[in-house]
């Protein structure tokens, strides 16, 4: 149930664990607003009504985040719901007995960029220079390249789902091995529970996968791969993912994804694409300051291909999820960077354990949105931190980007 729309905002300097009573004015979601914290910090509250659809009796409620930048503190009917600093990734929150057919307001309150710095750092007021050089190791978060940019800038949706159900699934489709290996975790740990996969082609079913026992909460399933239409530029073909949970014959719950089959890897120094050398023809260009319609996302990528481009790199930070969706379809290749943007003054704090844990969490979360969709082949962790001089701050930055490299791979 998409929340998308004209919701209520108001921006106000004072800090407030709740929304004010007045100053409230029509606002779309998604959208930003612009802060550079230079004259103190700047909040903005959002709210609407949200009704629980009746036909969700008897199951749990979600609500999404797509992208809320920063530190979203999300509060229904007045009550808190969680608050987290990260805000380039899908934040979800379970809504506590919410009753299906009553109404509620949800409410949520972002913060400027202000939000990334060290307990008790502020610009100072005579500060003249660009607010992003200021920092002096006091920020400890990824900013992007946008940072003066806030507020929810991606798309917000509800969703119901039985009180057990499938979580963080992945799909790994491997060409060298000709293999579909899917896994992921059960919500809550039960016995007695199983898993199916059949791979879906329109409404024809190409592959099923055997049901195989839950033990615990973690499952993997795998198959071979016979004659399938592997995803390429030339051939952006894209199947469907059916899991379906079972407990003996009742159907507990059912989870659909878009996928394709694709396998890219590197030979010396070339690439190679489900078999085919490729030279990655790319370009890449600064994401909008403002959230663009799925239309102007499309008619982007189709000019870009048009171009003779077979790949793009979404570059400074993490771009709206429907850039990587129409990019599936349009066949472009997409690398994907995370919101380590340059630092040319030691503005990021790498001597503070606090800015690297903030920085393994933002990775985890975009690898988690985008690792299933086929134009996602590559990740780049961070843009020119180390070009830019990073090492002047701390001497084995080199080593803590590796590090993140690593864990990336996990």
């Amino acid at each position: 149930l998409s929340l998308n729309g004209t919701w209520e905002a108001v921006t106000a300097q004072e800090t407030a664990d709740q929304p004010p009573d007045a100053g409230w004015q029509p606002r779309p979601v998604p959208s930003t607003q612009q802060s550079d914290a230079r004259r103190g910090t700047f909040w903005t509250w959002y709210r609407r009504q949200v009704e629980v659809p009746k036909d969700w009796q008897g199951r749990r409620v979600f609500l999404t985040l797509g992208g809320a930048r920063y530190n979203s503190r999300v509060l229904l009917d007045g009550k808190l719901l969680g608050q987290r600093l990260e805000g380039w990734t899908p934040f979800e929150l379970e809504l506590p007995d919410v009753q299906a057919g009553r109404t509620y307001q949800l409410a949520v309150r972002c913060q400027d960029w202000s939000a990334t710095f060290a307990d008790g750092y502020s610009i100072p007021a005579d500060y003249q220079g660009d607010a992003r050089d200021v920092g002096n190791g006091n920020v400890v978060a990824p900013i992007g390249g946008h940072f003066t940019y806030y507020g929810i800038w991606d798309d917000v949706w509800l969703e119901s789902r039985p009180q057990a159900y499938l979580d963080e699934v992945a799909i790994d489709t491997s060409f060298r091995r000709k293999k579909l290996t899917v896994s992921g975790r059960l919500s809550d740990s039960q016995a007695g529970l199983t898993v199916q996969a059949e791979v879906l082609d329109g409404d024809r079913a190409l592959l099923t996968v055997p049901a195989a026992p839950i033990a615990k909460s973690a499952w993997s399933l795998s198959a071979p791969v016979g004659d399938v239409r592997w995803w390429s530029p030339e051939d952006p073909h894209l199947y469907r993912l059916r899991l379906t949970l079972r407990r003996g014959q009742e159907v507990v719950d059912v989870c659909e994804e878009r996928f394709g089959f694709r396998e890219l890897w590197a030979e010396g120094p070339d690439f190679v694409l489900n078999g085919v050398k490729r030279h990655l023809l790319a370009t890449s260009t600064w994401p909008s300051s403002s959230p663009q319609s799925r239309e102007e996302v499309r008619a982007n990528l189709e000019k870009i291909k048009a171009g003779n481009n077979v790949a793009f790199r979404l570059h400074t930070q993490p771009w709206q999820k429907q850039w990587i969706e129409e990019a599936d379809e349009v066949g472009l290749m997409i690398v994907e960077e995370g919101a380590l943007w340059c630092d040319g003054s030691g503005s990021y704090g790498y001597n503070n354990e606090l800015f690297w844990e903030n920085t393994r969490q933002h990775l985890a979360g975009m690898v988690r949105r985008d690792r299933n969709n086929p134009s996602l082949v590559m990740w780049s962790l961070e843009n020119e931190i180390l070009h830019c001089g990073a090492a002047r701050y701390r001497k084995d930055t080199e080593a803590k980007l590796a590090e993140l490299g690593r864990f990336v791979k996990q």
